[in-house]
């Protein structure tokens, strides 16, 4: 069966939404983390990486979480930026 542009765009969004999700939980099981939420943004190059914005559960230690993930994450799962806030906005706009 051959999907049309417009399913195998809805397959791939909703792919690339569970993988985020997979991440959320992964990094939510730290115990230095209150919250988070990951994006995918374009580099000045071009190239596509994983965000994850972090509300820590104290003072934030990226080293600590990103050993905690190692043990977690496949390579292609791993945020490869992580940006501290206080709280997780309640729209689109971080």
């Amino acid at each position: 069966m051959q999907l049309d542009h417009h399913s195998q765009v809805l397959v791939t969004s909703l792919n690339q939404s569970l993988a985020y999700q997979e991440i959320e939980v992964a990094i939510r099981s730290s115990l230095t983390v209150d919250d988070c939420v990951v994006i995918e943004r374009q580099t000045e190059q071009g190239k596509p990486e994983l965000v994850a914005y972090i509300v820590p559960s104290g003072l934030f230690a990226p080293e600590q979480l990103l050993s905690h993930l190692q043990t977690i994450l496949p390579r292609e799962l791993m945020p490869t930026v992580f940006v501290p806030i206080s709280t997780i906005p309640l729209t689109d706009a971080i």
